[in-house]
């Protein structure tokens, strides 16, 4: 069920087009934190915001070598000091995304929250090619938004939040980002179908709105239990996904994620 999918094509929309500048959003209101996501608009008028992409990568830090004609002392001093640098990791702003890259040492936050990633197990990277996930500061109102015409995920991470927690919100963003790119319409109603929810249920929610009573936010949610640790689902439109539903959905992203 967890499965990575190592190589993709990214699937063209085949029928109703996302909203041209849908964004999804995961929103806190308090100790009950809230989930959203897309329009309820008509599809032309529906703005797309999806996603989360994470632009953090950890490596280690390089030091210069210390001149031959330094002291004896100095040089050991120096060595110490090399190999204490040389374990703090550094960020990668960039992301991989070409062109220039630009390194510097991760934020505490870049990091707490480069740990919550870590306990992700969707391979987004291949899956998602130019996607970005940035680490900021609390955001009043909301943990997470994707932005799907950026490709970029903005997690906003609270001081007191778990790494699980963080994890499932990241999970829930990168579903959307799978949403918007890979899944078409006749993926939306079968999904809707294996989560026994009605055919006439709205798949998108309004701009940045909250998506709990959405079947993006449904499918969303049920994505975060596949690739996450476990948390409360939150969506409104149904119970927790059976195994069996989890690994129903799975196989409609994997063949999504795989269609040429």
């Amino acid at each position: 069920m967890n499965g990575a999918v190592q190589q993709f094509s990214v699937q063209q929309f085949s029928a109703t087009p996302v909203p041209a500048n849908y964004n999804s959003v995961v929103q806190g209101s308090g100790p009950q934190e809230k989930k959203g996501n897309p329009m309820n608009r008509p599809i032309a008028q529906m703005t797309a915001v999806v996603g989360i992409s994470l632009m953090l990568v950890v490596g280690m830090s390089t030091s210069g070598v210390a001149s031959a004609s330094r002291h004896a002392a100095n040089t050991k001093q120096q060595v110490v000091a090399q190999r204490a640098s040389s374990k703090k990791p550094k960020i990668d702003v960039d992301g991989g995304g070409g062109g220039t890259q630009v390194v510097k040492t991760p934020t505490k936050q870049e990091v707490r929250g480069q740990k919550a990633l870590d306990l992700v197990t969707f391979e987004w990277q291949a899956a998602l090619p130019g996607w970005r996930i940035r680490f900021l500061a609390p955001r009043k109102g909301y943990l997470a938004i994707t932005f799907r015409e950026e490709r970029r995920i903005d997690v906003y991470l609270r001081p007191d939040r778990s790494e699980v927690a963080i994890a499932h919100d990241i999970a829930h963003e990168l579903g959307h980002a799978v949403d918007v790119t890979y899944l078409n319409d006749v993926d939306r109603s079968e999904i809707l179908e294996i989560r026994k929810l009605p055919a006439s249920t709205a798949w998108w929610a309004c701009n940045a709105c909250g998506d709990l009573q959405t079947g993006a936010g449904d499918f969303a949610e049920t994505f975060a239990l596949i690739h996450a640790p476990r948390v409360k689902f939150y969506s409104e439109l149904g119970s927790e996904p059976t195994a069996d539903m989890l690994a129903d959905v799975n196989a409609v992203v994997v063949a999504a994620l795989t269609r040429t």
